[in-house]
């Protein structure tokens, strides 16, 4: 994959892969973080996509955080996900995901808390910040509050 052709979703999936997760348990995990695109869920909820109970889902996104560090993505199209919602910010987060599409970082819609799950992980710069269905840049929030 060549740093233009590839997407924010296909940049988690390997994340997930170098985790070594099996098919299953990725697709859970993706469920639970929100990096199927349709933002973060409960273990509940990710547990009954795949047959697991909310400890395996748990157990698997926490494999998922402890070795992200050492897994080594570069976090290109999250890094990139997250300078343009700064640039747009604020904007409302239903607002988004077609941006994401837009700048062909996504191949559909990618709801803002999959994105932020994602930089919670991998630790990217930002200074991205969701408050009451608007994302802002964590600097305006901090002047705003002032």
């Amino acid at each position: 994959m060549t740093s233009t052709n590839y997407t924010l979703e296909q940049e988690l999936t390997k994340l997930l892969r170098e985790a070594r997760l099996q098919d299953r348990q990725a697709r859970a995990v993706a469920v639970r973080l929100g990096w199927d695109g349709a933002g973060t869920s409960t273990l509940a909820t990710a547990a009954a996509t795949e047959g697991y109970s909310r400890e395996r889902v748990r157990q698997l996104e926490e494999r998922v955080r402890a070795n992200a560090p050492q897994i080594g993505v570069r976090a290109v199209r999250t890094k990139a996900a997250l300078r343009l919602i700064e640039e747009l910010a604020p904007i409302a987060t239903r607002d988004v995901g077609p941006h994401l599409v837009l700048a062909r970082l996504s191949r559909r819609r990618f709801e803002l808390s999959g994105l932020l799950s994602a930089a919670e992980i991998l630790r990217p710069d930002s200074s991205v910040v969701e408050r009451d269905g608007v994302a802002l840049r964590h600097g305006r929030l901090q002047r705003e509050a002032a």
